[in-house]
């Protein structure tokens, strides 16, 4: 069972690799990211249920480093104030 979960990730990776539209709503919001940025502008991520967890992940890989040493830029999940949220 489990490989049949492996191949289906393999499957949707490729298609998703294969995929020109994808690759470039990626590559287009990278840039978006990249603008941001360099605009001292800060991201801010949603989620919600499991994906709030998700938007915290993605925000944490912002702010520290995501696979090579370099400053953190600023980001936010507007999941992580449960007191605002809540209110």
């Amino acid at each position: 069972m489990i490989e049949d979960y492996f191949k289906e990730s393999i499957i949707l990776h490729d298609a998703l690799f294969k995929d020109k539209a994808v690759l470039n709503a990626v590559n287009k919001s990278i840039k978006q990211l990249k603008n941001c940025f360099a605009d001292n502008k800060k991201i801010l991520i949603a989620g919600n249920g499991g994906s709030a967890a998700d938007a915290q992940h993605f925000a944490a890989e912002i702010v520290c480093r995501f696979k090579k040493e370099r400053k953190g830029y600023p980001a936010l999940a507007l999941t992580v104030n449960p007191s605002i949220i809540t209110a």
